[in-house]
């Protein structure tokens, strides 16, 4: 892959849910994909997969994506504005089970930061501010066929961050996720799922009351109906107890109906 714009951590890696999807997957953004190592800055950069052994069961994907690769202004451009380096291993030892394990070398510049990708609380997102920031991002994630129309998945993501600017704190911030896909359930082309998992949470910050003592939930359901080749429509929902890991916070659901148009 080479990209001058546009380039995607989920293009270069794989993502092995059938739910990473905006027009036919999850409803929301933390439900499509592990945070940890599949959000991050991207856009333009350079990305290869390979494939070998038996069937081609074993498969290594490499890519570096940048952010702000065409501004040559201070503390931009490809290698010194916000960027990731992203390994992936991927085993699938028969056509119905696969793994697959990552790691992604982050770096946001000052007030670029978004160590979450937006989906946890806003310290796990920002653990210190708008400062320059680091991370090291190790995922793991799984998917198994159990029958044809029953898929069970999920996976886990580790963090640590740390400040560039102005002292050396850090943070350790850990999510994880559990899904039960439902493909061609009621007719063939449907697609029903249930997500719940733990959005981004700071479990470790060398400033103890900057932790998540809480814990917050997401837990979504979803059916996604296709009238046509062109036409589908996605009712669904999700609950976030505990908002931002915080019990103080008042219980949230969200309710859609997407429609999605294919031309």
């Amino acid at each position: 892959f080479i990209g001058a714009n546009g380039l995607a951590l989920d293009d270069t890696m794989e993502v092995i849910t059938p739910l990473n999807s905006d027009s036919t997957g999850s409803i929301s953004m933390f439900g499509q994909r592990n945070p940890a190592t599949f959000r991050g800055p991207e856009g333009a950069g350079v990305g290869a997969n390979f494939a070998f052994g038996n069937q081609d069961r074993y498969r290594l994907n490499l890519s570096y994506l940048a952010a702000n690769a065409s501004d040559a202004t201070a503390g931009n451009g490809l290698f010194n504005g916000s960027n990731t380096a992203s390994a992936q291993f991927v085993f699938e030892p028969t056509e119905k089970l696969v793994f697959a394990v990552e790691y992604a070398r982050k770096h946001f510049t000052n007030g670029d930061v978004g160590v979450a990708g937006g989906t946890g609380s806003w310290i796990a997102d920002r653990p210190f501010g708008d400062n320059a920031t680091t991370s090291d991002n190790l995922g793991f994630q799984f998917n198994w066929r159990v029958a044809n129309s029953f898929q069970l998945g999920g996976w886990f993501g580790a963090t640590w961050a740390n400040q560039q600017n102005n002292g050396s704190d850090s943070a350790a911030i850990l999510n994880w996720a559990v899904t039960l896909g439902f493909p061609d359930l009621l007719r063939e082309g449907d697609t029903g799922a249930l997500i719940v998992g733990m959005p981004p949470k700071v479990t470790f910050h060398d400033r103890p009351s900057l932790e998540n003592s809480d814990t917050s939930l997401h837990i979504e359901a979803f059916y996604h109906f296709p009238f046509s080749e062109y036409i589908s429509i996605t009712p669904g929902g999700y609950l976030i107890t505990n908002p931002g890991h915080n019990d103080r916070n008042a219980n949230i659901f969200v309710g859609t109906l997407r429609t999605t148009f294919q031309f």
